[in-house]
């Protein structure tokens, strides 16, 4: 009996074995469209010949189908796989071809060209750009207009950047000037160029204020400005006063008529290149009646020079929403490259000539200077409570620009001033 079992199980085995073998794995179609080419150009009232290349490896192709915009115009079941399309009645402008071939398990693959039906014209070459006055580091999408319908198209975007075939290319302008551009159309009929002199115009952010290039401070330094949005601000930081040692924790800096100053490490060297820090009371002069947010323009000239304020809040605000928020506000304020700022410098680009420096500030604790080549530090003149300033910060890491509270009173800050 057990041999009888054994027996039984073999034959089963077997013929499974048989079944499984027999059993082919359906694959789909393959189908590419040899002729015509993508963007071929036809006059109207001719015959285009389509061809394809259909193949089933199971050999159960069953149709071969032609459309023309998703009109079905010839189906085929067998090779060779040619079909003509009279254009007389196409109306002039481009067309879609879409061949499918389906095996006879409803599995299909298709291919796409689109061509261009013309008259026997060459084109008339004209483009639009979406700006022609931007910034530098701008996209300008342009767009081709051309008539008689070019199938071809090569821009030169006159800064040297590579040329472009696209038919509306995007191009980035990372120089500042005035730039001609050019686009060359073509078809089966010929070609035609236009020309578009002094067309795009690339400027910086970064502009001194009209009228005042530059400002100087009560000790005779003189400071240049930058005129970002509608507002005028000092293009580098206060430096005024007379420098103190830091050696403890506290407040050093007084009210006593002499706008006093901290210079990193406590080297007159360091604010002579990053300015000087400043504890809060002596920015805004003692001034106690400045509580709460008080974020009037200009009504704290503070230790800025005459016809200057230190920037409110509201100020340090509409600055960073105009340079696009606070995410990436802070790469447009500092400056590039590596020679003041640690690496990675995120974001840093400083198209708007605000040139910010990592000057770190004096830290609260035992007089100690920190975050040089790390960070800027700056005061706005909004005290929230007695002992809680606003200010502004940025990083070496991030590209953001941080309006937070500072909570303990002896930091020292720079300062940057803003013309009334």
């Amino acid at each position: 009996m057990e041999i009888i079992k054994t027996i039984r199980l073999l034959l089963i085995l077997i013929t499974l074995i048989i079944t499984f073998a027999n059993c082919k794995r359906n694959i789909a179609p393959s189908c590419i469209i040899t002729e015509p080419a993508d963007s071929t150009a036809v006059k109207q009232g001719t015959n285009l010949l389509i061809k394809a290349n259909a193949i089933d490896k199971n050999e159960n192709l069953y149709e071969v189908a032609f459309y023309v915009n998703d009109s079905l115009i010839e189906t085929l079941i067998s090779s060779p796989f040619l079909c003509n399309w009279n254009t007389n009645e196409a109306v002039l402008g481009y067309h879609t071809i879409n061949v499918i071939a389906t095996d006879d398990e409803g599995e299909q693959d298709n291919d796409e060209v689109v061509v261009a039906v013309t008259n026997a014209n060459p084109p008339i070459a004209n483009f639009s750009a979406s700006d022609s006055s931007i910034f530098v580091g701008s996209n300008v999408s342009f767009t081709d207009l051309s008539s008689n319908f070019p199938t071809n198209w090569l821009w030169n975007f006159g800064d040297g950047s590579p040329t472009s075939t696209l038919q509306n290319p995007i191009h980035t302008y990372t120089i500042k000037g005035v730039y001609t551009v050019s686009l060359s159309a073509s078809n089966n009929n010929g070609s035609d160029t236009i020309t578009k002199t002094e067309y795009i115009t690339v400027s910086t952010l970064s502009n001194p204020c009209p009228g005042t290039p530059t400002v100087t401070d009560e000790d005779g330094i003189k400071y240049n400005t930058v005129l970002i949005g509608n507002q005028c601000w000092m293009a580098e930081n206060l430096a005024t006063g007379t420098m103190l040692n830091s050696v403890s924790g506290g407040s050093i800096q007084s009210d006593n008529g002499i706008i006093e100053k901290y210079c990193y490490n406590n080297n007159e060297n360091n604010c002579i290149k990053y300015g000087g820090l400043y504890e809060w009371e002596e920015v805004v002069q003692y001034d106690n009646s400045f509580d709460g947010y008080d974020d009037s323009i200009g009504s704290n000239q503070g230790i800025c020079p005459i016809g200057w304020h230190v920037p409110t809040r509201i100020e340090w605000e509409v600055l960073v929403d105009y340079l696009g928020g606070p995410d990436i506000a802070g790469g447009v304020l500092k400056e590039t490259g590596f020679t003041n700022w640690l690496q990675p410098n995120t974001g840093a680009t400083n198209l708007s000539g605000f040139t910010a420096l990592p000057g770190g500030y004096k830290s609260s604790i035992g007089g100690l200077f920190e975050d040089k080549s790390y960070s800027s530090c700056f005061w706005t003149a909004a005290r929230c409570s007695f002992n809680r300033k606003k200010g502004v910060q940025l990083y070496n890491n991030y590209s953001i620009a941080d309006i937070f509270i500072v909570n303990s009173q002896p930091f020292g800050f720079s300062v940057r001033c803003v013309k009334d």
